[in-house]
């Protein structure tokens, strides 16, 4: 099946925060954390790959080398995959969850 993939504007807003801070870090820095987060949605849609479940409906997947997960949903129904959030893994439980209630 092919999904379109969607990225909601809050994972939007984590990824331009999540850029800036790693540019301000190191020149570039940015750029390859915007480059892996880019790869790792774009693989989503690859039904072979097997993603830890988070509460309800809601998956996640690590970035390989930043400390990240990519938050996303599968509608089967709108064969459509959407990205609900990029955090950084420690930031608190119970705020991811607030986040991803409907």
């Amino acid at each position: 099946m092919n999904y379109n993939i969607v990225v909601s504007s809050l994972a939007q807003r984590h990824l331009k925060e999540s850029f800036e801070s790693y540019e301000f870090q190191r020149p570039s820095l940015g750029k390859e954390f915007r480059a892996e987060a880019r790869i790792i949605i774009d693989k989503l849609a690859d039904e072979s790959v097997d993603h830890q479940i988070y509460p309800g409906k809601t998956r996640k997947v690590k970035l390989d080398r930043f400390p990240y997960y990519v938050y996303y949903e599968r509608d089967e129904v709108k064969s459509q995959i959407v990205v609900i959030a990029i955090m950084h893994f420690k930031r608190n439980p119970d705020t991811i969850k607030g986040l991803l209630r409907k």
